[in-house]
């Protein structure tokens, strides 16, 4: 999550795109900024940066965006921006051989777990018709930054898979691959905010103002 704010805060500065894609070694909940963290959970639980509810990760693939003012994406409202960022992913796991949809329905969002309570726009499994894809996002005056997770089969969740490109050329169009040195100067900034803030009490457990 501290990698996560570091990338949108280069965004701020830099004007630029950045796209991240990640696993789990093992189980985790993550819940939003205005939320209050689980009770009597013996799962690592942290705060995100972005809103949305209680996220429960492990077997999923999840992604951060980051999106500068000047990007034409970023003059859409948060629900249509949603749902592009969405109706993207269902079109390029559609064309590497997985159907996927979009939930119709406006439904609120509800306390609890995010996948038991799907809500408009959220990417949807045809034949189950459970939730399998969401996100929650958070926009400031230089940009926005979008956090999300997709319980995918397992070759479709691997950081490497084709169709993650084809899904990101839709929405930005040419990719460049983030320079080792960025990287690492990204990573030491992260470190830095981990132990500041998300290692702390006054971030996990408070309720803090947005800033």
């Amino acid at each position: 999550m501290a990698l996560d704010e570091t990338l949108f805060r280069i965004t701020e500065k830099t004007g630029i795109v950045i796209a991240r894609f990640y696993d789990w070694a093992s189980p985790a909940l993550t819940y939003g900024y205005f939320d209050q963290p689980p009770q009597q959970s013996s799962i690592p639980a942290i705060r995100r940066f972005t809103g949305g509810g209680l996220v429960e990760h492990g077997e999923d693939l999840t992604f951060l965006l980051t999106i500068p003012k000047a990007c034409k994406l970023s003059h859409q409202s948060s629900r249509d921006l949603y749902q592009t960022i969405h109706l993207a992913i269902a079109k390029a796991l559609h064309s590497f051989g997985l159907k996927v949809t979009l939930e119709n329905t406006e439904t609120a969002r509800q306390n609890g777990p995010c996948f038991q309570t799907p809500v408009s726009q959220d990417v949807m499994d045809p034949n189950t018709n459970l939730k399998i894809g969401g996100g929650a996002q958070r926009r400031t005056r230089q940009g926005i930054i979008h956090q999300g997770s997709l319980r995918l089969p397992a070759t479709f969740r691997k950081v490497e898979s084709e169709w993650i490109a084809e899904w990101l050329k839709q929405l930005f169009g040419e990719l460049v691959e983030y320079s080792e040195k960025d990287r690492q100067s990204a990573v030491s900034a992260a470190l830095d905010l981990e132990k500041s803030r998300y290692k702390t009490d006054e971030w996990n457990l408070a309720r803090l103002e947005f800033s």
